[in-house]
C-alpha cells in the first residue's frame, strides 16, 4: 500500500517556528483536516523536503533549463560538507546565481530545518487553510504532496 503526506514547510529554508507557533499549528491542523497522523519534526541542518516519487525533474528558475539530477546532486553534496551555510549554487545553464531551495521542482520540494507531516489526509488542505498556517507561523509556506 502507498503512502500520501502533506509536507508543510516554510518557503525560508532556516526558519524554526517557536514552541507557541508549533503547538497552535498542530491544533489547527487536526481541527481542519482528518488524517492519519499530524506532526512536527526539526532538524538540526537543512534536509531536502522531497515529494518522492511525484519528483519528475528540476528547472533552472532562471532560464527554465532542464537541470540533471546529477548536478543537483553534486550541489547538495557540496552543501553538505560545508554544514549548509549556504544553499547558494551557480546554475550551470545559464551562469546567473540562485538557490538550491529556489530551483523549480516538479512536483514542489524544498529544503527546511522543520516540517509539518499530514500522513495520508483526506482531502486537500485548501487555501484557505494555508493562509490561515502561514499567520501561525508568521512566514511564507511551501506545501509539499508526497507520495512513497
Amino acid at each position: 500500500m502507498s503512502d500520501n503526506k502533506i509536507r508543510i514547510i516554510s518557503a525560508e529554508y532556516d526558519h524554526v517556528p517557536d514552541e507557541e507557533a508549533v503547538q497552535r499549528t498542530v491544533e489547527f491542523l487536526n481541527a481542519n483536516i482528518t488524517a492519519d497522523k499530524i506532526y512536527y519534526r526539526s532538524y538540526d541542518f537543512p534536509e531536502f523536503i522531497d515529494c518522492g516519487s511525484n519528483l519528475e525533474y528540476i528547472k533552472c528558475p532562471c532560464c527554465n533549463a532542464d537541470i540533471s539530477f546529477e548536478w543537483w546532486g553534486e550541489q547538495v553534496d557540496k552543501a553538505i560538507e560545508n554544514d549548509f551555510e549556504s544553499l547558494d549554487v551557480t546554475m550551470p545553464c545559464c551562469g546567473k546565481s540562485s538557490s538550491l531551495n529556489d530551483l523549480k521542482y516538479h512536483f514542489p520540494c524544498g529544503f527546511a530545518c522543520a516540517e509539518f507531516v499530514v500522513e495520508n489526509p483526506e482531502g486537500e488542505l485548501g487555501n484557505e487553510n494555508i493562509i490561515e498556517l502561514e499567520k501561525i507561523l508568521d512566514t511564507k509556506l511551501r506545501v509539499i504532496h508526497c507520495h512513497m
